[in-house]
């Protein structure tokens, strides 16, 4: 799945990124159920300023547009 966030200048790149969500039936104040591997298209100059924040924004956006809560990004070593 691909999600854009916003894009501020005319380059942007592709980040594949472990998304953690809570879903619906998930009580927002234990750990969340929901956890997919997403492909997720960032500005590029958004990614070198504050590479956390940009894909935050991008996944945010993700899980909104699917009805998830988002929880956190994890991202492998």
């Amino acid at each position: 799945m691909t999600n854009a966030c916003h894009t501020q200048t005319p380059g942007s790149m592709n980040f594949e990124i472990g998304v953690q969500f809570h879903l619906l039936t998930d009580d927002l104040h234990w750990i969340p159920n929901g956890f997919e591997t997403v492909t997720l298209v960032v500005d590029k100059q958004d990614l070198e300023d504050d590479k956390y924040d940009a894909l935050s924004c991008a996944a945010e956006a993700w899980c909104d547009s699917r009805g998830h809560s988002f929880f956190q990004l994890i991202e492998e070593p």
